[in-house]
């Protein structure tokens, strides 16, 4: 479970540090979140445009809704627009008529977060967020898995609840408040924080994030490290490092990754690297978590997910030490060959 810790830290670290939407669209990548996890923009394009309380409350007036917010009976044969008649019918063989209501209820209470409603909490919320008030998000299962997974380490919780979250319910109206606050809170840089939909690059973020988290059975090996049996530490880290998948070339981190080789093939067994070196040499960009929180970034375990650790691991090697100043942005890593565990 640590790993999935380190991975989600890393991840919430990159957006304290993002003062764009140019540094959050980094962030997937950065966190090397496999495309598959992420928001399939074809899929999902940005929607631009709004929905305000008096337009649904014309719907009503006009007997297409009825009081319940549900579709009138005989709403489909007043359906004009060929537009609407086509999402009406998509709706229609999907069975989702009735999920109309609690949209349109999420609509009509706008910026009203007294949260009295307790089902389909998340198309409720999505109502809120096409209003078009900045302070109202999207949220679905995933997002709220990686924001409490966050939440219960920050406050030395078990966050194992949050790792299994599968459906939204009644009784995390709770995390969905908290949820809003964090978006408005100092956690966000002020310089984010007055873009116009920066939220909405967040819940892309934490979608991502929360679905790695939920397919990702394990982060590392099957067994746990003993402390107690240096033999059998070595075989797990070695067993570890053998089924390793290497990158590929045109991945960010490749280049480290032939560098180590190079090293490898010339007999070392140990050795340094300047972050700087990386930078300018390599020409890899290094995010802000390299620096600010160089333990998540340097690690040797979640090959999985954070890409840059296939580097070193895939060769053989693991990192022993990292001397990083963030003030200065520069530091060295020590690398050893993980037989001399």
């Amino acid at each position: 479970m640590s790993d999935k810790i380190d991975f989600i830290s890393n991840v919430f670290l990159s957006i304290r540090n993002a003062r764009t939407v140019a540094d959050l669209e980094k962030i997937p990548d950065d966190c090397c979140i496999a495309p598959k996890h992420r928001m399939d923009a074809r899929a999902y394009p940005k929607i631009d445009f709004q929905i305000r309380n008096n337009e649904i409350l014309s719907l009503v007036e006009s007997g297409l809704l009825d009081e319940n917010l549900n579709f009138s009976t005989s709403a489909s044969s007043r359906l004009a627009d060929p537009i609407t008649k086509l999402l009406y019918a998509i709706a229609w063989k999907n069975g989702d008529l009735k999920k109309l209501k609690h949209i349109a209820r999420g609509v009509i209470d706008e910026s009203d977060d007294t949260l009295d409603q307790n089902d389909a909490l998340v198309f409720y919320q999505f109502g809120k967020y096409l209003t078009g008030d900045r302070h109202q998000p999207i949220i679905d299962q995933h997002v709220l898995r990686a924001f409490g997974v966050y939440q219960a380490n920050l406050n030395d919780q078990d966050p194992a609840d949050y790792l299994s979250l599968k459906t939204v319910t009644r009784k995390h109206k709770a995390l969905i408040q908290m949820y809003k606050q964090w978006l408005q809170s100092e956690d966000i840089m002020e310089e984010l924080r007055t873009i116009d939909g920066y939220t909405y690059h967040i819940d892309k973020i934490l979608f991502a994030a929360g679905k790695a988290m939920k397919n990702q059975k394990s982060f590392l090996t099957s067994e746990p490290l003993d402390p107690n049996s240096a033999t059998r530490n070595k075989r797990l880290i070695l067993t570890q490092h053998a089924r390793c998948p290497e990158l590929k070339e045109g991945d960010k981190y490749y280049a480290l990754q032939e560098h180590i080789r190079r090293l490898k093939g010339a007999g070392a067994n140990e050795f340094k690297l300047k972050l700087n070196f990386i930078i300018e040499e390599l020409a890899i960009e290094l995010n802000n978590t390299c620096f600010y929180s160089p333990t998540a970034f340097w690690t040797n375990k979640s090959w999985e997910t954070l890409y840059q650790v296939r580097a070193w691991v895939s060769q053989g090697f693991e990192v022993v030490q990292r001397n990083v100043d963030a003030s200065e942005r520069e530091g060295e890593i020590s690398f050893r060959t993980a037989a001399r565990q």
